[in-house]
């Protein structure tokens, strides 16, 4: 099989379009009870991770916060990148969410030499704070999702109110991850790592705790992971790692496809026609109508970002799409 028998890519036609796709009006199943949804705001954007991904310049944007010379070595840069975060967080009084039998590791760490790594990684015990710190901008091996495809869609199209995005075609990211994920062994049993990184398809999807969290509540946010050692790490997007992994482990059954995980016996069975991506192209054109769309809907910056910062921001990003609508 090919990339596209697990990925199926659709450039929309317009505003409703789009929404009859998600909500299975169109050739393809309702996409809102067993995806999740991720909004890109240039098609030319892979499904990388921040920690990976590169600038403009062709600079990996995790360098911009370390200090000093570092090996080529993207599980040291995150560790380095990560305590950095909890050490400061702590330090001024707030909740770091590491277990407690963690802690006397963690000021260790941060007084050494920095010359330990943890790996494979990511380890289970520290999902929790590298969801936080992503949440927060720092750059980590995880990629945000949310329930809400509404959510998503708010972040692939609000690029048109920026100079850099306003021009690019965006991508709304559909990702099957119950079906994917629904014959695989609980999280729970693999938080030895060991187990995960011998797996075929050594990706999770994992969702923090909202309470704490107004933000990722407004988002219904989830992460994504994928769990290697640094010698196993392939430079693949996610959608072409996770087809590419399906592929080598695929078996027909009928009008189904059956893929056997060959180091484990799990399998991860797919309908026929189903698919594990939807990646929907929206051209440039549609994108100040879909945000008009998603603001008459709610799906505003205050609620998304609740605060009184972005019910300022909210303002001057209405005018400026007003602006860009021809309205007075």
């Amino acid at each position: 099989m090919a990339y596209e028998d697990y990925v199926e890519e659709i450039t929309v036609e317009g505003v409703e379009d789009l929404f009859d796709y998600i909500t299975g009006r169109k050739n393809i199943p309702d996409l809102r009870e067993d995806f999740i949804f991720r909004g890109v705001k240039s098609s030319k954007y892979e499904l990388i991770p921040s920690s990976l991904r590169k600038d403009d310049d062709g600079e990996f944007e995790i360098d911009k916060y370390l200090k000093g010379e570092f090996p080529d070595n993207r599980v040291l840069k995150e560790n380095i990148v990560l305590f950095d975060f909890l050490e400061m967080a702590d330090k001024q009084g707030f909740k770091i969410p590491i277990p407690q039998k963690f802690r006397e590791f963690f000021h260790k760490y941060v007084k050494s030499d920095r010359d330990y790594v943890l790996e494979p990684w990511p380890t289970y015990d520290y999902f929790e704070a590298i969801s936080l710190a992503q949440h927060y901008g720092i750059p980590t091996c995880a990629l945000d999702w949310s329930y809400d495809y509404k959510v998503a869609l708010y972040f692939s199209v609000i690029g048109v109110l920026e100079d850099k995005h306003k021009d690019d075609d965006c991508v709304l990211w559909a990702f099957n991850h119950k079906t994917f994920e629904s014959s695989r062994d609980s999280i729970k049993n693999f938080k030895d790592v060991k187990l995960w990184i011998n797996r075929n398809i050594p990706a999770v999807s994992y969702r923090p705790a909202y309470n704490d969290n107004p933000n990722l509540n407004a988002q219904k946010g989830l992460f994504t992971f994928v769990i290697q050692k640094p010698s196993d790490y392939s430079g693949k997007s996610l959608d072409q790692l996770i087809s590419d992994e399906l592929d080598a482990c695929m078996k027909n059954e009928g009008n189904e496809v059956t893929i056997f995980e060959k180091n484990s016996g799990h399998r991860i069975t797919l309908k026929e026609d189903e698919k594990v991506f939807y990646k929907f192209i929206i051209p440039q054109d549609l994108k100040a109508k879909i945000l008009n769309d998603l603001y008459i809907d709610g799906y505003t910056e205050e609620k998304i970002f609740p605060g009184y910062a972005s019910i300022a921001e909210s303002i001057e990003n209405r005018v400026k799409l007003d602006k860009l609508l021809g309205r007075k």
